[in-house]
């Protein structure tokens, strides 16, 4: 077994990734988090997303067996989430797991993605996508649909910001995302302008902790835009992530959802 194996065998039964990067290896511990960032249309590959959506089916396993190591026996035992009535069950086999809590807490993570995890995302993104590893969690624009939901700043006029790509107003609140320079993003409450319900702008509720930038010598400040009913549709958490190209940059998530670690804070019993 070589060493990255077992990095790999350490990291995982203990919530976390082992990611290499320039022959270095660290573990990003898997938790509950906020997106790093964004990406819409203007930092990815044109005509290269992908987006499946999975219902719940019979052929879909409706619980789970995880399999660790009982320390005081030092033999095989079995935690069944949510109980040992599964028709399906998913059977996971542990290494490096000796210990009842952190066996449980595991299940139960794999339980409530059965649950909740619903929606896969390929999609390949421009020289960005580098600053990505396995478990990160960051906004990423549909745009598969007519009319994407992200663009560039190109004009901002006091709290008056002149989008890229029109955006539509519907009933309730709406909040535009807008990207840093550093990658990390600032969400900020927003009202149409106008009175079309599309509109190419939006007046902020505050001001930007960071001046947004709309001039030519780079890349302008980036938005997305959404409903604040439907803000979490469009979040992921990655998985892998190919870097071969620099340039063009693959990856694959699946929809993040809080939910999956729901049971991190109940006591095993």
């Amino acid at each position: 077994t070589s060493y990255q194996d077992l990095s790999d065998i350490i990291a995982k039964s203990v919530f976390c990734e082992a990611v290499r990067k320039l022959g270095v290896i660290t573990f990003k511990f898997e938790k509950p988090q906020s997106p790093e960032t964004i990406f819409s249309h203007r930092t990815k590959i044109p005509n290269q997303q992908t987006i499946t959506r999975s219902f719940k089916g019979d052929a879909i396993n409706d619980g789970v067996e995880l399999i660790y190591i009982d320390p005081d026996t030092n033999e095989e035992a079995t935690i069944y989430a949510p109980d040992n009535t599964a028709i399906r069950p998913r059977k996971i086999e542990t290494q490096g797991v000796r210990n009842f809590d952190q066996a449980y807490w595991l299940a139960w993570r794999a339980y409530n993605k059965l649950r909740y995890q619903r929606i896969t995302l390929n999609d390949v993104f421009t020289a960005e996508g580098q600053l990505l590893s396995p478990l990160s969690v960051a906004g990423v624009t549909d745009d598969t649909q007519v009319m994407p939901s992200g663009g560039e700043v190109v004009f901002v006029d006091g709290l008056t910001l002149t989008l890229s790509q029109p955006v539509t107003f519907g009933a309730g609140t709406h909040s535009i995302t807008l990207r840093k320079r550093d990658g990390s993003i600032e969400g900020i409450a927003c009202t149409n302008p106008s009175a079309s319900p599309t509109t190419i702008n939006v007046t902020l509720a505050a001001a930007p902790n960071e001046p947004i930038y709309t001039g030519d010598s780079e890349q302008r400040t980036i938005f997305t835009f959404a409903n604040d009913s439907l803000a979490s549709a469009d979040v992921y958490i990655f998985g892998n992530i190919d870097r071969t190209n620099p340039n063009a940059v693959s990856i694959e998530a699946v929809n993040y959802d809080a939910r999956y670690y729901q049971n991190d804070t109940v006591t095993p019993s």
